[in-house]
């Protein structure tokens, strides 16, 4: 009966001490799903953020593709609509997904990566005083 309590015990220590240690800020606790195979997918944009407050007005990315070989594409909106292709990556730990094309790279970090859910959080250098902090929110 002993042994029994103490695997008992052992057992919740185990489990609680994994769900104390989750990876995004929003993110799920557990997920049987790899964070390379929750971000695959073609993503649509459902809210945008500036420094906290929600933007009603045009936004910056409008839909985003994320292909299991790779590579991306974004659809934006900045004045004119476009399409950017390149590759990405997840880096430092898998806590940021880094965007590559042809000219530069744009890192985001992941806030939240669900099967249906992804928010991304990036900022934007408005001037050498001035930064925009911009979280986009995704839906599947």
């Amino acid at each position: 009966m002993k042994n029994t309590n103490c695997l008992v015990l052992l057992t919740f220590f185990c489990l609680f001490s994994a769900l104390a240690c989750k990876k995004y800020e929003d993110g799920p606790i557990l997920s049987l799903r790899t964070k390379k195979a929750r971000l695959v997918g073609d993503w649509k944009i459902s809210e945008t953020f500036a420094n906290g407050l929600k933007l009603n007005g045009p936004i910056q990315i409008t839909g985003l593709q994320i292909k299991k070989g790779g590579t991306f594409s974004f659809e934006y909106n900045t004045g004119y609509a476009g399409v950017k292709n390149g590759t990405w990556s997840l880096t430092n730990t898998k806590q940021y997904v880094d965007l590559s094309d042809s000219c530069c790279t744009e890192r985001y970090k992941i806030l939240r990566l669900k099967n249906k859910e992804l928010w991304l959080q990036n900022s934007l250098q408005q001037s050498a005083t001035s930064t925009i902090e911009l979280e986009y929110h995704f839906e599947q």
